[in-house]
Formats: structure tokens, C-alpha cells, sequence
């Protein structure tokens, strides 16, 4: 008969280093008591806090962004996560919801492969989702493929209204380039100006240079469009320089290819 008990308690499994990660594209932190980066951190902690029979701890390294976007992942604090994924000091990455990691389909799948490869799942807390499990998986797959979806279709109506409105004559830009003004939303010559542009065209087929052209018009004291702002703050017109001229000659609106 063997001495040895057979009620050992279960050993307990390792703890889940759960590394916190937060991000605002306007750092507003000196005018908020509670800014957006501190309750991102609160909700993430409370849900690792919630979690503590799953034994997930938090790491002691703070991971945020501030004042940057979440159109591209070229942001520190996200950097040095990356880099300790990649050191095995992570277990689980929690967000307050996903797009502070990423608003960029292929940058998110991106990350989520480098993930993956790490072992290390993704946890969102207002979107309840865990992608330790299959199922947390596969939401996430349903929801990034949806969103992907959503920013589509608005991309293509934002350019079918731009397209309507053009060839209505109708300005939805800023200020109107030399040569025009705007009258009721829409784009009307200005005779003055008009001219001007003419020479431009006129003087660049004659010079033996743009260095040439440009000391012309600076000779001749002729500078871009002036132009107010909806404050109805006044913008000067700027001297021409080789950017404004190229931009200028490669204008298509001159050739009358928006309308």
C-alpha cells in the first residue's frame, strides 16, 4: 500500500502579465482632471483587478501614447510593448477598446500576427474581447473585418458627394487657388488674378529657366492668392518659390478638369 496522499492540492498556474496600453490623439491632460489616457488606465486596471481568480496581474511598466494617432503604429509607447511582446515580458495586452491600438486594418493585422507568434492574446475591455479563446478570436476577425467595411463604403460616399458637388460647380475646398474667387459656394474668375496666372503660364514657356521665372515674379512683386480664414483672419499672399510654382503649373483646376 503506498504512503503517498492523493488529495496534493492542484499547483498553482503561473500568473498572466497583463501589460496595459493607452492612447489619445489630443493630449488635453492639463485642462482635464480626469483626462482620457487616466480613465483608459482606470478601466483597463479594473478589469485585471476583476480577473485576479484567472491570476492576471499588471506589469509595472506603463505603456501609453499621447497626442498621437492611431492611423499608424510609428508611436513610442507602443514601440516599447512591441518590443517587450518580443522579449516574452507580456501575457496579455488589455485595451480600453480597439481602435487605441490601431485604426489601420493592416497595421491591426499586423500586430495581432505579432501576437500570435508571441503567444500573447489581446484583451479589449469595452468590447468584451479575449483572444485567448477561439471565440474571442473570431470576434475580433468579425469585428475588424466590419470595420474595415464601415470605413469603405463612408469612403466611397465622401467621394461620390465630392464628385456631385463639383459637378454641381459647387466649392467644398479652402481657399480657391489664383485666379478665382468664391461666390455662394461656388468658384467665380477674377479678372486680376486670371491674368496673372496667364503670365505665369506665358512667362514659363519663354524663360530658359523656373529660377529665372521665380526671380521675375519676385521682381515683380507677385505673390500667391490672399485669402481669409472662416475666423476671418486675413493670410497674406506668400513670395513664389519652386513648390508654390510647381504646384501652381500642375494645377489641374486649369484645365478645368474638376468641373
Amino acid at each position: 500500500m503506498s504512503d503517498i496522499p492523493t488529495d496534493l492540492p492542484e499547483p498553482t498556474p503561473p500568473p498572466q502579465r497583463c501589460a496595459v496600453y493607452t492612447r489619445v490623439s489630443m493630449d488635453n491632460a492639463e485642462d482635464d482632471k480626469l483626462s482620457s489616457v487616466q480613465a483608459q488606465f482606470m478601466a483597463c486596471h479594473e478589469l485585471i483587478a476583476s480577473q485576479f481568480g484567472k491570476h492576471w496581474v499588471p506589469t509595472d511598466r506603463i505603456y501609453e501614447d499621447r497626442g498621437y494617432s492611431g492611423s499608424h503604429i510609428r508611436r513610442p509607447g507602443l514601440q516599447e510593448l512591441l518590443s517587450d511582446v518580443a522579449d516574452g515580458l507580456v501575457d496579455i495586452v488589455v485595451v480600453h477598446c480597439l481602435d487605441r491600438l490601431s485604426r489601420h486594418m493592416g497595421d491591426f493585422n499586423a500586430l495581432m500576427q505579432d501576437f500570435e507568434r508571441h503567444g500573447v492574446a489581446l484583451v479589449s475591455v469595452t468590447q468584451s474581447i479575449d483572444t485567448s479563446g477561439p471565440q474571442g478570436r473570431l470576434t475580433l476577425n468579425l469585428l475588424t473585418s466590419f470595420a474595415q467595411f464601415e470605413r469603405e463604403i463612408a469612403g466611397e460616399c465622401g467621394r461620390e458627394k465630392r464628385a456631385t458637388s463639383r459637378r454641381q460647380g459647387v466649392w467644398q475646398g479652402g481657399a480657391p487657388p489664383l485666379g478665382y474667387g468664391r461666390a455662394q459656394q461656388r468658384l467665380v474668375v477674377e479678372p486680376v488674378g486670371a491674368k496673372t496666372v496667364r503670365n505665369i503660364f506665358e512667362r514659363f514657356l519663354q524663360q530658359p529657366s523656373v529660377t529665372a521665372l521665380i526671380q521675375e515674379l519676385s521682381e515683380q512683386g507677385v505673390k500667391t492668392k490672399a485669402w481669409h480664414t472662416k475666423a476671418g483672419l486675413l493670410r497674406c499672399g506668400r513670395t513664389f518659390d519652386k513648390n508654390v510654382l510647381h504646384k501652381l503649373l500642375n494645377n489641374r483646376m486649369y484645365l478645368g478638369e474638376l468641373f
